[in-house]
Order: structure tokens, then C-alpha cells, then sequence
């Protein structure tokens, strides 16, 4: 029987180990697996109200689907409880392919059309994260946040964390959707926004937390990233294929006139 004990310090009163009361076998199901295994946290979302609960996923997960447990280790609900269902040593069912090898995290929310967690969740989600990334030695191949990942990404075709998990992932692996700074999830949003438009990639997490706690404006910041080598080399990519696709098209002109030259030639030698 597998019974990985595991706690989260800072979230004090919003950790619960639920395993025992939950619905399911926490403990054995679906298979027992060594923690080396493990390359990555996977995150979800329930896709159900806000109201649901570990234990509503758990019943829909044994009774409707026939599943021995759980199919998630964590489940951090709309209040920022982090309830722990699923033995870490045990596999669960919550990606395709990779349930060996990942921890599944699921937010409770239907996190699509511009919704998303609230910002006690993703710093729950956070808190969390990290003390499996950077404090639980027992697990020593997840070691960085490049580690977290939306289940989508993991090659599933699926939908989930939603829609807008490319908005507040930024949040949860920075750890800067703090409650107690109402501005700092707007400033996020338009950070993560001029990433994206202006550098054509997602943002790295370094970079977005020095913008995000820097006294720069947003006009400043977009001044920066426009004035950037990386922006200026993206300009010139684009300049050069421009001009590329045009050589292609002159050359297809050429061989056309070319071969209409030959074919008149042809016909008046005939």
C-alpha cells in the first residue's frame, strides 16, 4: 500500500489530507509507481460549477466511469483548499500516456471564454507547486517551473485547463497573483499580451516577474520589448522572407515567359 506523506506548510489551514475519507481507493489505485518516475505536474480544470467538490469528482469518477479512485492527486477548490485525494506514489488517471509519469493537479472551475481560477486558487496552485518542485527531494526529476504544464500540452486532445490557461499560467508558476494586489493580475494580462505580439512567444517567467515587479510603465515596457534585439531579429526574419517569397515569384515569371519563349520559338520553326 502506498501512503506518501505529504504536507504544505504554507498553506496552513487550506491543506487537507483527504485521502482516507474520499471516495475510492487514494492509496493503491491505479497502480503503485517509484517517484523517480515522475517529470512533470500536470494541471487541470474540472469543468464543472464552481460549487463542485473533491468529493463530487471523486463519486463521478467511481460510480460513473467504474475507476478504482480519484483520477487526481490534488483538487484545490473555489475557497483555496488544497485537498490531497491521490497517493503521490500512486499513477491516478488524469493525462493519456503519462499517467506514470505526472502528478495531477485540477482546479475546480470551468476556465474557458475569459474566465478564469481566482487568485487565491492560483496561488494555492503555486504554493503547492513549489513545494513539490523545489522541497520534496523524494520527487527529484521535477526540479524547476518549466516542469508545471497545462494537460493540453502534454499532447491530449483535449481543452483543458481551458482556454485562458495561456493568461493565468504566467500567475501561477510566478507566484504573482497575489490577493492582496488587485492591479498586479491586469498588469500580468498586458505583460503576458506584449510577449506575445510583440516577441511572438509565451513569456519566460524570469523576465515576466522582473517586468510585472518593476516600476517600468506599461508604455515603457512595450518600448523595451519593440527596441529589443530579439523584436529587431524577428523584423528581419520576417523581411527576409518577404523578400525570399518575392525572388520565388520573380523566378516563376521568368520560367512562365521562359517557356512561352520556347514553345513560340518551337511553332515558328515547325
Amino acid at each position: 500500500m502506498a501512503n506518501f506523506i505529504f504536507t504544505v506548510p504554507s498553506l496552513e489551514k487550506k491543506y487537507i489530507d483527504f485521502r482516507t475519507p474520499i471516495t475510492g481507493d487514494s492509496y493503491n489505485w491505479s497502480w503503485v509507481r517509484p517517484l523517480t518516475q515522475v517529470t512533470s505536474i500536470a494541471i487541470h480544470h474540472s469543468a464543472g460549477p464552481d460549487t463542485q467538490t473533491p468529493e463530487d469528482i471523486a463519486r463521478y469518477h467511481v460510480k460513473t466511469l467504474g475507476w478504482g479512485g480519484v483520477g487526481y492527486h490534488f483538487i484545490i477548490t473555489n475557497d483555496a483548499t488544497v485537498y490531497y485525494v491521490g497517493d503521490l506514489n500512486t499513477a491516478r488517471a488524469h493525462v493519456k500516456n503519462k499517467n506514470e509519469s505526472s502528478i495531477g493537479v485540477c482546479l475546480i472551475g470551468t476556465f474557458m471564454n475569459s474566465k478564469q481560477p481566482n487568485d487565491n486558487q492560483i496561488m494555492s496552485a503555486h504554493r503547492l507547486c513549489s513545494r513539490l518542485l523545489f522541497e520534496t527531494p523524494e520527487i527529484p526529476n521535477i526540479n524547476g517551473w518549466e516542469d508545471i504544464y497545462g494537460h493540453k500540452e502534454l499532447g491530449s486532445v483535449t481543452a483543458c485547463p481551458g482556454d485562458t490557461w495561456p493568461l493565468w499560467k504566467p500567475k501561477l508558476l510566478s507566484g504573482i497573483a497575489s490577493p492582496d494586489n488587485a492591479n498586479n493580475s491586469e498588469r500580468v494580462a498586458e505583460i503576458t499580451k506584449m510577449y506575445q505580439i510583440i516577441l511572438g512567444r509565451d513569456p519566460d517567467q524570469d523576465g515576466l516577474l522582473m517586468y510585472v515587479k518593476s516600476k517600468y510603465s506599461l508604455d515603457q515596457i512595450r518600448k523595451i520589448m519593440t527596441e529589443s534585439l530579439e523584436h529587431k531579429s524577428i523584423i528581419e526574419r520576417a523581411q527576409s522572407y518577404k523578400k525570399l517569397k518575392a525572388l520565388a515569384q520573380n523566378a516563376n515569371t521568368y520560367l512562365l515567359e521562359s517557356k512561352k519563349a520556347v514553345d513560340e520559338l518551337i511553332q515558328n520553326v515547325s
